[in-house]
């Protein structure tokens, strides 16, 4: 037991973090701090453990201090049995996590297992760890941000990487320390684990692990031509999930998992469709937080884009082959961006592109409601290619407001 622990970030995980350690008696003393909630007079040498949440940058915490950082995903895989191990599924990569891990156990609860998600989905590990415990479950399916996989210590038996983008690269720093983060989901793999990653993404190791096992993506006629999960970076991902089922001897009829398969549920802001109005078509991809994904977004839909909204906090990785892949694939859009820092770089870019700056997605919206689009291109996308938090406190609250500002052209 530690004698004093700081919990640094006081959001989701942190209260859970807090209800764990209480509940099971890991610490005679508990700290919280939280920017907004809890503030407390530093005292580092007092702390012998401190428990960061994702998304708060250790550089918040002094160098000499560091070596006390733990997280709640370490604590996790580090205290699960050998049986437990066997049980986790765990899922990384830049883009499609979120789907994968949703897909992965939609496809083992349809093949009579019981699986659930946690982490960064569903709820904190720590409060799914009972149930692995208690032998309640047959798999948990974890899905792992980079924050998360930062501090992990012990890899689980099966992970799967879907892919790499430049991301989070304000929080990381570079590249190498975005992939570094991740990799610790299978750096400490043992003898006998799983390494599971799309082909792809598989040919991209210099030195590919020796458990690495190369996922073909699923095939072109798994969904209906009109399913956003017939992209190409859909299938690419949604592709390991048979590879994973062999891989643990999991006995499935073709016919259940084809059928698992096609009715995977998508996430909300994964290119959703969200209405039709005025003879448009408008689909919501605020997931997509970095130019990659944006740029994966319009090669689904670039037969009939007409107009691509951007916009946000950079996520440090340069626009430019955005707009380079715009003016070749789909030269006659309309850019709208929103004022922001995504908006500076991009007038940094020369380019024939028609791009308009506007306050916001409001303005936005007015803008669109008195154009003409080419009836063969009649589709708007918002697929930001940058962060929300300069006017949202997540993706997800922007895809709402944009959805909002859609259904009221509806009306």
């Amino acid at each position: 037991m530690s004698n004093h622990i700081l919990i640094y970030g006081y959001g989701r995980e942190g209260q859970s973090t807090h209800d764990f350690l209480q509940q099971h008696h890991l610490a005679e003393q508990i700290t919280i701090y939280d920017a907004r909630t809890h503030l407390i007079d530093w005292d580092w040498d007092s702390y012998d453990q401190i428990w960061l949440s994702p998304g708060i940058p250790p550089e918040q915490i002094p160098v000499s201090e560091r070596h006390k950082l733990t997280s709640q995903a370490n604590y996790f895989f580090s205290n699960l049995t050998d049986d437990e191990r066997r049980k986790v599924i765990a899922i990384t990569g830049s883009k499609g996590k979120t789907t994968t891990t949703m897909a992965m156990a939609h496809c083992l609860q349809q093949l009579g297992l019981r699986a659930e998600t946690a982490g960064n989905i569903g709820i904190p590990l720590l409060e799914a760890l009972p149930k692995l415990q208690h032998g309640q479950l047959d798999y948990l399916v974890v899905e792992v941000s980079s924050f998360q996989a930062q501090f992990i210590r012990r890899s689980p038996h099966t992970a799967v990487f879907l892919n790499f983008f430049p991301d989070h690269i304000d929080r990381h720093g570079d590249e190498y320390a975005y992939f570094w983060a991740k990799a610790n989901l299978w750096w400490h793999q043992q003898p006998g684990d799983h390494l599971v990653a799309p082909k792809v993404t598989a040919g991209r190791f210099q030195k590919p692990p020796k458990n690495l096992t190369a996922a073909p993506k699923l095939g072109p006629r798994t969904y209906k031509l009109e399913s956003i999960l017939d992209a190409t970076h859909f299938r690419e991902n949604l592709g390991v999930i048979p590879v994973v089922l062999k891989k643990l001897k999991i006995k499935y009829d073709t016919k259940v998992l084809a059928e698992a398969l096609r009715t995977t549920p998508l996430p909300d802001h994964r290119l959703q469709l969200v209405g039709e109005a005025q003879g448009l078509k408008f689909y919501d991809d605020a997931i997509a937080v970095n130019p990659s994904a944006t740029i994966a977004a319009v090669t689904h839909l670039q037969k009939e884009i007409g107009g691509l909204i951007l916009g946000g906090k950079s996520s440090g990785d340069d626009p430019t082959a955005l707009v380079r892949f715009l003016e070749e694939n789909v030269p006659h859009i309309f850019v709208f961006v929103t004022s922001s820092e995504l908006a500076d770089e991009l007038k940094q870019i020369e380019t024939s592109l028609h791009i308009v700056e506007v306050k916001n997605l409001e303005a936005v919206m007015d803008l669109v409601h008195n154009s003409s689009f080419d009836d063969k291109h009649s589709t708007i996308l918002l697929s930001p290619a940058a962060k929300s938090y300069d006017q949202y406190a997540n993706f997800q609250e922007k895809g709402d407001h944009f959805q909002t500002l859609v259904r009221s052209l509806e009306s």
